[in-house]
């Protein structure tokens, strides 16, 4: 489970609508997704332009199975496409942003959805990254799902912010790498073999991962065993999410990954992301 997908340093200033259950609404100093009340509650985060979320069937797929996996009414996925075009619209016309949705249950039973907008921000080649200094909390008792607040991830994020990162990587309680606290990972390691952390130490299903399992720019491999000695002896660690795209992380805990720009990897798999939504 995680819950940061979204930049922890993008600009929400001066963002004044949100959408809520169908319709628009002006923010008055509340945090728009008060209104689903303080239990854990799926969500998804995407990137807008022209008024359309980038890979919106993902991100219809997500929000139902991860609310049918807490026993929440599933959200129409005509709703979660309203959702997503009327505020991207309303916020940022055709130009580029961020929506993120989440979804919780009315007194009435029915599925409720809050979309909340942000500044897209300034966009990087490069990452510096980091590493929690507690371990990831495990699949916990919904695999996979895309949750919010898990408090091991809110502490990242502020640590992500205090320590001017960009990414903070979770290893687990034995000391095997899961994800990111906003992004799935990809490590190139000396003999130049593409990795990822395996699916069953706990990571969210992350959309952009499944493009590039699904469009084979690299020949990736599942790893239940990658440990801090496969990061140090790295060629690249590149960072994946549906808002970002594939970013390098050029360094981590103050050191050079690899060469210290980023490489060919992460540009194979950023212009696979780039390619188109299928």
């Amino acid at each position: 489970m995680r819950s940061a997908e979204a930049p922890a340093r993008d600009d929400v200033l001066g963002i004044r609508d949100y959408w809520i259950d169908g319709a628009l609404a002006r923010i008055r100093g509340n945090d728009p997704q008060h209104s689903l009340g303080k239990s854990t509650r799926p969500y998804t985060t995407a990137r807008v332009e022209h008024g359309r979320a980038r890979w919106l069937e993902a991100h219809c797929a997500r929000l139902t199975r991860d609310s049918l996996a807490l026993g929440l009414p599933p959200p129409a996925p005509g709703a979660i496409r309203q959702g997503f075009e009327t505020l991207a619209r309303a916020v940022f016309g055709e130009g580029p942003g961020i929506v993120r949705m989440a979804a919780g249950e009315k007194s009435s039973g029915e599925s409720l959805l809050v979309a909340e907008a942000r500044g897209l921000g300034p966009s990087s080649a490069a990452w510096r990254g980091g590493i929690a200094p507690f371990p990831h909390p495990g699949p916990g008792r919904h695999p996979g799902a895309k949750l919010s607040p898990v408090p091991e991830f809110e502490e990242a994020r502020a640590l992500c912010l205090k320590n001017e990162l960009d990414e903070l990587l979770f290893f687990d309680d034995r000391g095997r790498l899961v994800e990111g606290t906003r992004s799935s990972l990809i490590v190139i390691d000396g003999d130049g073999r593409a990795r990822t952390p395996s699916p069953t130490l706990g990571g969210v299903e992350s959309i952009a991962l499944a493009k590039i399992d699904a469009r084979k720019p690299l020949n990736l491999v599942a790893d239940p065993d990658l440990r801090r000695s496969d990061l140090q002896g790295a060629r690249e660690i590149i960072a994946l999410n549906a808002v970002r795209g594939a970013t390098a992380i050029t360094q981590l805990e103050g050191r050079a990954v690899g060469t210290g720009q980023p490489g060919e990897g992460a540009r194979a798999l950023e212009r696979s992301l780039a390619a188109g939504e299928s």
